[in-house]
């Protein structure tokens, strides 16, 4: 047993560093191969990219990969600090959160109530002390979506017309987006100190998504059918599967970013150099300085509609609804049934709604609506895998959630506070695509037993 035990652990740290060392050579290799073009811009981003994973630590890359415990580390945590340390040292509040939550509350533009003051968030850090020199402010990553509406990343990259998901025959929707994932978190301005007064805000719509099903491992996936009782529902449990949430800021085009000292402010349009730059970013004042102006007329050193981005591992649950026939199954109704086993899964479990998280998506060959929901904790933290055990009392309960008594039943016919209306659902509320009524009624005829 021993050496069964010493065998399969070397098996599983080899396979931790060759996936790494793969992922290093296709970038150093599609460096290799554009060389003779010329193309300087896409050269750097590949060598940043490169440095990037090259100076990650070597336990933060074992946990993220799961060979390593990641609850035992403080891996992938994201702050939001003042440039001047010594003062940023002295506060009360503690300003970290995990990266997920992180480009929800800390990105650009940003205001966070800590402590009874208030923080705007103003750039981006892009190293740890006051040393000069390249600055680097995290990994660079290429998402894309195909017309089919499927989603996925890569880490260099992809200018193949294809679909990225297996058995896809559809095309690519443009040439992507590129994401920029902080390494070193947000920052607050010396010349926006704290404030007594002001009121919290939040900047553009984080987009979570995952691609650990579209090649899953058998050693860390498990699949059920008819799952619930619902018949031709299939629910996959995937350990350790790696998360990605974005966000685009205010008019979805991203991010302006100051390389010389991280100011960074959502962009209003797609541009390069100074072209079409948000307003007043050419006479920023530098992050670390009270006044002044942080560049000279004529130069640009910025880098221009960058998506920031957080990636997290953890456990996720996917529920494929392509083989249940029914004609009430919309992307409306999938997403209701979505917050409804969210806060459903939340009461069963006794926890926070926030420690489980819900996103729409399309799944399979076809591109159909379905379901991912995971753990908020980075690393996993059990729930998605035992409401993965206990399907049928997972969808009872989330009827009870939409149905809560006859009054209710009766009146409430999109959503409302005493059923799916919560500060995660609001978005879609606002889209029009919560529809309690109809989800229920729709659940109650997939479901073979019934509550109610």
């Amino acid at each position: 047993k021993v050496r069964d035990l010493l065998s399969s652990t070397r098996e599983e740290f080899r396979k931790a560093w060759t996936e790494w060392a793969d992922n290093y050579r296709n970038l150093t290799r599609a460096w290799d191969e554009i060389r003779e073009d010329g193309k300087l811009a896409v050269l750097n981003a590949i060598a940043h990219q490169a440095n990037a994973m090259w100076h990650k630590t070597v336990i933060e890359e074992l946990a993220t990969r799961r060979f390593l415990p990641r609850y035992g580390f403080p891996i992938g945590l994201q702050s939001l600090t003042s440039p001047n340390f010594q003062y940023d040292a002295v506060q009360p509040v503690s300003l970290e959160r995990d990266g997920i939550l992180a480009v929800s509350e800390y990105v650009p533009g940003s205001i966070v109530l800590a402590g009874g003051k208030t923080y705007a968030s103003r750039g981006l850090v892009s190293f740890w002390g006051k040393t000069t020199g390249e600055r680097e402010f995290g990994i660079r990553l290429w998402k894309y979506n195909c017309l089919s509406g499927h989603v996925w990343y890569r880490q260099w990259k992809d200018d193949l017309p294809d679909c990225g998901v297996p058995g896809c025959e559809s095309v690519k929707e443009d040439s992507g987006k590129l994401l920029l994932v902080p390494r070193y978190g947000y920052s607050t301005a010396a010349s926006e100190p704290p404030s007594w007064s002001g009121n919290p805000e939040r900047v553009g719509r984080t987009q979570i998504l995952s691609t650990a099903f579209l090649t899953p491992s058998q050693d860390r996936t498990r699949a059920l059918d008819d799952f619930g009782g619902i018949r031709g529902l299939r629910a996959t449990l995937c350990e350790g599967g790696e998360l990605l949430a974005s966000n685009s800021g205010e008019s979805n085009f991203g991010f302006a970013v100051c390389t010389r000292c991280g100011y960074a402010d959502s962009e209003k349009k797609n541009g390069t150099g100074r072209e079409k730059l948000p307003l007043s970013f050419e006479l920023h004042i530098p992050l670390n300085k009270q006044k002044g102006k942080c560049w000279r007329d004529a130069e640009a050193p910025v880098l221009r509609n960058h998506h920031l981005a957080a990636l997290q591992v953890t456990d996720l649950v996917e529920l494929d609804f392509t083989r249940v026939d029914h004609p009430g199954l919309t992307e409306a109704t999938i997403k209701t049934l979505g917050y409804a086993l969210k806060l459903a899964g939340a009461e069963m479990l006794e926890l926070d709604s926030r420690e489980i998280g819900v996103t729409g998506c399309r799944i399979g060959q076809g591109g159909q609506w379905g379901l991912h929901l995971f753990d908020s904790a980075a690393g996993g933290a059990g729930h998605a895998a035992e409401l993965f055990g206990n399907g049928q009392e997972w969808l009872t309960r989330a009827e009870d959630v939409m149905f809560r008594d006859a009054d209710h039943d009766q009146h409430c016919v999109s959503a409302c506070l005493r059923c799916l209306l919560i500060s995660a659902s609001q978005f879609d509320y606002e889209a029009g695509l919560l529809q309690r009524k109809q989800t229920f009624t729709l659940l109650g005829e997939l479901v073979t037993t019934p509550s109610h």
